[in-house]
């Protein structure tokens, strides 16, 4: 039985947290043996791990409350100690040896296990994100060389995209990049899909758009309610569900309110379950400045609601550019065109309605499985 580490930032809410979850789940626990580690303690699906595999993490995050000489200490010096030479931040934290070093995300997993001083272990790097286009995690490496240096140092890296891969082979000279689609639970997704919304009334008159992610800037909900606005002033009968936390609540909340938005617009927080939204909605917008691949796009496809996404990487070739979902230019003046345009164009929004059926049937999570499996066996 081969051991194997698996290490990421957060198991907080996204994409990112979903497939290592799907991972874990369904990888085969007779041949291997997991531990995932994370730099953070924190995050809604660190049960959900728990049940499956070994949980580890390097960082407790005190509350807001704990004002101990420890939680006071941490919350002086955490910065400095992620600036720590990542082979010492190695040792401190591992102390077993593995077979296999995952590092699940692009950024301080890359840099975390790129300094494992086990030479008989096997490393994997994952990249979720278009580190061309989203290059804020080259600030975690001391330059764009170092951050190569890392990369060196897997055996293998697996990419989301197509456009995952050729980034990082023209950014930091990869040469041992693979494409693996993230993976999708169909039969849970619609299962959890048929659950009853029960904290608001579903308006069926009115047309309701839906998003889901992550409250921050790189998911450009600024530009999705700037769009919405117009839409209201159209005198377009809609809503807006938007499903995530993070760290733009505040900002979005203010425009929504400044604007008179909160007959409309309702950010509903994290939610364990999204599908329920989705399958109330009309419409799934992306309004992305960057993606990787966007696994609520995809789960949007299953559920079966037609997509309409700005034209960045990952989305872009989930909708195989505009085949399967309406793709407009990355910026809000189109986004607000392409809104208004399938709004008021039942036809066409039936016909993404179908492309999105269709798409569907291209997301396998046993082809998924069986790749990781495969690139587990041979290296």
């Amino acid at each position: 039985m081969k051991k194997i580490l698996v290490f990421v930032d957060t198991l907080n809410e996204g994409g990112v947290s979903k497939v290592l979850v799907d991972f874990i789940e369904n990888i085969d626990k007779k041949k291997y043996d997991i531990t995932v580690m994370s730099l953070y303690n924190m995050g809604p699906y660190i049960s959900t791990i728990k049940k499956h595999v070994k949980y580890k993490y390097c960082f407790n995050l005190p509350n807001d409350s704990d004002q101990s000489m420890r939680a006071y200490l941490y919350r002086k010096f955490w910065g400095g100690m992620l600036k720590l030479p990542e082979r010492f931040m190695y040792r401190w934290f591992v102390k077993e040896k593995y077979d296999i070093e995952v590092a699940f995300m692009h950024g301080w997993s890359t840099k975390f296990i790129s300094a494992s001083p086990n030479k008989k272990s096997k490393k994997v790097a994952w990249v979720h994100a278009d580190l061309i286009t989203w290059d804020r995690v080259d600030g975690i490496f001391k330059n764009i060389e170092h951050h190569k240096r890392a990369y060196s140092k897997f055996d293998k890296v697996i990419c989301v995209s197509n456009i995952v891969k050729k980034g990082i082979e023209a950014k930091y000279e990869v040469k041992n990049a693979q494409v693996i689609y993230n993976p999708l639970n169909k039969d849970r997704i619609l299962q959890q899909s048929l659950e009853e919304v029960n904290e608001f009334s579903v308006k069926a008159s009115n047309f309701n758009i839906i998003s889901v992610g992550r409250l921050s800037y790189e998911k450009g909900y600024d530009r999705l309610l700037s769009a919405f606005n117009k839409l209201i002033r159209d005198g377009l009968k809609c809503n807006l569900w938007i499903v995530g936390s993070g760290e733009e609540y505040t900002t979005l909340n203010n425009y929504i309110l400044a604007n008179g938005l909160d007959n409309y617009v309702k950010l509903l927080g994290f939610k364990d379950n999204p599908y329920k939204y989705m399958r109330n909605s009309d419409l799934f917008v992306c309004s992305s400045r960057s993606e990787g691949f966007s696994l609520v796009i995809a789960e949007a496809m299953v559920i079966g609601i037609p997509i309409v996404s700005v034209d960045c990487p990952g989305p872009n070739e989930l909708l195989d550019f505009g085949k399967y979902g309406l793709l407009v230019e990355n910026n809000e003046e189109e986004l607000y065109r392409g809104l208004k345009e399938i709004i008021k164009n039942k036809d066409m929004c039936k016909y993404y309605q179908s492309k999105s059926n269709e798409r569907s049937r291209f997301f396998s999570l046993d082809d998924f499985t069986n790749d990781v499996d495969c690139i587990f066996s041979e290296i």
